[in-house]
């Protein structure tokens, strides 16, 4: 499943380079429950929005995570309510990103963002469904945590339709997002 979803990435990757961006399907993210930012037990599938932006990330990161989710929500105030995709943020630290972190971090960033928690074992099992890597190594006090940084652009009905790498133009992701709701 891992290298299904590296492939598409590197793919897309490649296609990135043209003007145009090309919905596709890959796969449906299957429905879980987790710990929202407000310490309630939350399903995926009860968010009901008209599109989601998905990205696995953790509150302690000095860089990737704070940029991603800055410009994600930068993206989504483009768009008016009803087009706006709703930001879902599942933490890959959920030792140290306890629900009342991740609501005190997630306000940093004053968009419409739902952050979930849960047990690690909870967390590797979505991140593989989707093919999301991360690395924890404890130290003592210092952990390092290595992840690939995608964020997933997902339909109403819960089908990815494209996968951002970090270094995609933000101009992409609002491509993305027009060439949904025109379609």
């Amino acid at each position: 499943m891992l290298k299904k979803y590296l492939y598409i990435f590197f793919l897309i990757l490649i296609y990135c380079k043209n003007n145009s961006i090309s919905l596709k399907d890959y796969g449906i993210i299957e429905n879980f429950i987790l710990l929202n930012q407000n310490s309630q037990k939350t399903e995926f599938y009860s968010l009901k929005a008209n599109a989601y932006l998905v990205f696995f990330g953790y509150t302690h990161c000095p860089d990737y995570c704070p940029i991603t989710l800055q410009k994600l929500t930068k993206i989504q105030k483009q768009f008016s309510e009803e087009k706006q995709p709703l930001i879902v943020f599942i933490t890959i630290d959920p030792e140290r990103d306890k629900p009342e972190i991740i609501n005190d971090y997630l306000k940093k960033f004053q968009g419409q963002i739902i952050g979930f928690t849960g047990s690690k074992e909870e967390i590797l099992n979505i991140a593989k469904k989707l093919g999301v890597y991360f690395r924890i190594e404890r130290h003592g006090s210092h952990v390092h945590i290595e992840h690939n940084t995608s964020t997933f652009f997902v339909d109403k009905d819960y089908k990815i339709r494209y996968i951002y790498g970090f270094n995609e133009p933000e101009e992409n992701l609002k491509k993305t997002i027009e060439s949904y709701f025109t379609h």
